[in-house]
């Protein structure tokens, strides 16, 4: 449990010293843009090196592919859900988008330690 907690400070550390970088320093657009790229790969390469080989070995494309698409989709659902509240007037899609992409990124890293956890014990 110590290590998982240790584990989970660095991310931690890491947000706090962002956000008062960031309160201090606003980064532009093209800068945003970049770290959220950046972001997205780190959540991306997580996952697919923790359950590419997995998925690799039971041959399943079907479920993979399944699963995609409905990653894809509820990705459009997200952008699609947050311009909508945008655009009455309010900024509440952006902390609505924001939610459910941390939700879904804690999702998929708790899914990646947990299949990781199971084949250390084999």
């Amino acid at each position: 449990m110590l290590s998982v907690l240790l584990f989970s400070f660095i991310p931690l550390l890491a947000a706090v010293i962002g956000a008062v970088i960031a309160a201090y320093y606003p980064p532009n657009a093209t800068l945003r843009s970049y770290i959220q790229h950046l972001a997205a790969g780190v959540v991306f390469s997580v996952v697919a090196v923790e359950l590419l080989p997995e998925i690799t070995a039971k041959h399943e494309p079907i479920e993979v592919a399944i699963g995609f698409s409905f990653g894809v989709a509820a990705m459009l659902t997200v952008r699609r859900l947050a311009k909508a509240v945008k655009s009455r007037g309010s900024n509440n899609g952006l902390l609505i988008a924001v939610a459910i992409d941390v939700a879904l990124d804690g999702l998929l890293i708790g899914i990646s330690f947990s299949a990781g956890r199971s084949e250390d014990y084999y």
